[in-house]
């Protein structure tokens, strides 16, 4: 399913409709007729935050109406949608995902199975009266996807869907054949008499048609687009097959038609083994009056349910309010009325639909389109007034908070921080916003990504791979970015994943993209080695010159000879005047000045030489 919707399901009449959607990070299961008439109600049952639904199902007993509601713990839950009420959880020994919830009146029982291979009973007490590993009988460990109740032979036998179509004898617990199937998990098995039976596997194209007279194929229907779900119509003995893919309906018409004997004869057996293409199909087109900008002409049908000569239809507008129609595809002369049919939706606009869960509440104060709806991180401060004084500084106001904060109040906040980016990534990956989810992945923090993983529900980690796969594959450069997320998926929900059947198809992408970077990394870790050989190189070379350099310049320094000079002759004087004896008379001092003037002249000459004497040196 796309967008918030997780899974939804018409009941036997086609006048009741289930559906589970995301609502504030909690399933919520939404029950409400499909008509407005008298008997109009809506029904509404939140589901913990702990507790996530993995399938649905109406279940009719005792002329009354249930709904069994799966999880991904192993618990099952009973719900009444005329009481509002859960009545009994039925907890299974594996705690695996719940793949099947179905009620045989040919048992008068209550039958579930699990993703681990494991089938349970529960009588109408909803005590466990039984049950059984489909692997007990198998070479090879399988998950069970979908079972089936048949009679066979005045005896209950049940059909189990993996990949293989497995046969059991529940009175003497015996393997009684195996069919081949399909190459992806079987998700759809429907008796249709009981003569034969239909399955059919998500995105596969082929449907097929088994005879368990003969036990073999009967025919194999191949649809134009990979099949998402089906349905089998009958009324007056034609019946009809209901293929839902992508974007339409392709209807087969009287699947039974060609059993007119039951001869075994080689001949009979190669016709009876063939394949047919649709003979007719149903699409939904917008109004081109709601086409706006780049939005797609096509409506996707979300939901199929036929009835007599009726198929009963449902699709979204909005993201999450639901819209119900039908179409007869045979009249009263068994005339087939499907070839190739279009059918134009306006978008309705209502101020007070009869569904209160559909469209706007009437009770609320503002009415918004939640497709519209732009989700926050919660730190946008743009709109808070601020009544401080405006004149206090931008640092005085860091001051004081810093003072005021306290580590706990910090500490919580980041808390906070790492589950609204996880209830974002969440809400991306459900309704396959990439926009929204670029700016979770655009995180590089490793603490952040760890924490955000830890608290991400392990069913939307094989889709967060997925959507990593796809983005790798476009922009490659963003590898370095996304390795840390693919890490720690794969530290933190590698055992979840390791259990869910189909694996290896499921992340053939990725595993594409991580071997080829791969088998890049030998050329990469030998040019690593000749960048480093290279480098080596030319630390050497400029430690070699630099020793060199250094040498020279030290030689260069001892060619050089340093001469003190006299200062300025001061101390002289100052010496010789102390020489002079006290009370020397006039001439004395005479005689002392002409003799100091003799000793410069003598200086004067000695500094001649020594110049001529470095002079001569030099040269």
């Amino acid at each position: 399913m796309s967008g918030p919707l997780v899974t939804s399901q018409y009941d036997e009449s086609g006048n009741y409709y289930a559906s589970v959607i995301v609502s504030l990070d909690t399933h919520q299961l939404r029950v409400s007729t499909t008509e407005n008439t008298i008997d109009s109600f809506d029904s509404l049952y939140n589901l913990d935050k702990d507790n996530k639904v993995s399938v649905i199902n109406w279940l009719d007993y005792n002329e009354q109406k249930f709904i069994g509601i799966g999880l991904t713990n192993g618990l099952v839950l009973i719900y009444s949608p005329f009481t509002k009420s859960i009545i009994t959880t039925l907890a299974t020994s594996k705690n695996s995902l719940i793949t099947s919830i179905q009620y045989s009146s040919i048992t008068n029982s209550l039958w579930i199975s699990d993703n681990s291979g494991q089938v349970y009973e529960f009588d109408i007490y909803y005590n466990l009266s039984s049950s059984f590993s489909i692997n007990e009988y198998l070479e090879t460990n399988e998950s069970v996807n979908n079972l089936k109740i048949i009679n066979l032979d005045q005896t209950p036998h049940i059909l189990v869907g993996s990949h293989s179509i497995h046969l059991l004898n529940l009175k003497t617990k015996e393997l009684i054949k195996t069919f081949p199937a399909h190459i992806q998990p079987v998700k759809s098995i429907i008796d249709v008499n009981e003569e034969y039976f239909i399955t059919s596997a998500e995105g596969d194209r082929f449907i097929n048609l088994y005879s368990l007279k003969l036990q073999s194929i009967k025919t194999v229907f191949v649809a134009e687009a990979p099949v998402i779900d089906i349905d089998i119509g009958n009324y007056n003995g034609n019946v009809v097959l209901v293929a839902k893919t992508e974007n339409k309906l392709e209807i087969f018409n009287a699947i039974l038609s060609e059993d007119h004997s039951s001869t075994n004869s080689k001949k009979k057996r190669k016709q009876m083994s063939k394949s047919r293409s649709p003979n007719g199909s149903l699409v939904l087109k917008k109004h081109p009056e709601d086409i706006k900008g780049n939005m797609t002409e096509e409506i996707s049908i979300i939901t199929i349910k036929s009835v007599k000569n009726q198929i009963f239809y449902s699709w979204l507008e909005n993201v999450s309010d639901v819209r119900f129609d039908k179409v007869q595809w045979i009249d009263e002369t068994d005339n087939y009325l499907i070839n190739t049919m279009e059918l134009t939706k306006k978008k309705m606009v209502t101020n007070t639909p009869h569904h209160s869960l559909n469209g706007n509440d009437v009770s609320s104060i503002g009415q918004y389109n939640e497709g519209n709806t732009i989700v926050s991180d919660g730190f946008n401060l743009n709109n808070v007034e601020d009544d401080e004084d405006s004149s206090e500084t931008l640092a005085e106001k860091l001051e004081k908070l810093s003072t005021e904060i306290k580590p706990s109040v910090a500490k919580k906040k980041k808390g906070l921080s790492n589950n609204t980016l996880t209830t974002i990534l969440s809400q991306s990956l459900r309704n396959n916003d990439m926009a929204l989810l670029e700016t979770v992945l655009g995180n590089r923090d490793q603490q952040i990504i760890q924490n955000t993983i830890l608290r991400l529900d392990s069913s939307l980690a094989i889709l967060l791979l997925d959507r990593i796969s796809e983005k790798l594959a476009r922009q490659s450069t963003k590898f370095d970015q996304l390795i840390y997320w693919i890490k720690w998926i794969i530290i933190i929900h590698g055992s979840v994943l390791a259990s869910l059947p189909g694996l290896t198809s499921k992340l053939s992408n990725l595993h594409g993209i991580l071997t080829k970077k791969s088998d890049t990394l030998p050329r990469l870790m030998q040019l690593k080695s000749k960048m480093e050989v290279i480098y080596e190189n030319n630390e050497m070379i400029k430690s070699y010159e630099k020793n060199l350099n250094y040498g020279v310049e030290e030689d260069e320094d001892t060619d050089v000879e340093y001469i003190e000079e006299l200062d300025d002759g001061s101390d002289i004087e100052d010496e010789m005047m102390d020489d002079i004896p006290a009370g020397s008379s006039d001439e004395e001092l005479q005689d002392y000045s002409e003799e100091d003037e003799e000793v410069e002249e003598d200086d004067e000459e000695i500094g001649m030489v020594t110049n001529d004497y470095i002079e001569s040196d030099e040269d």
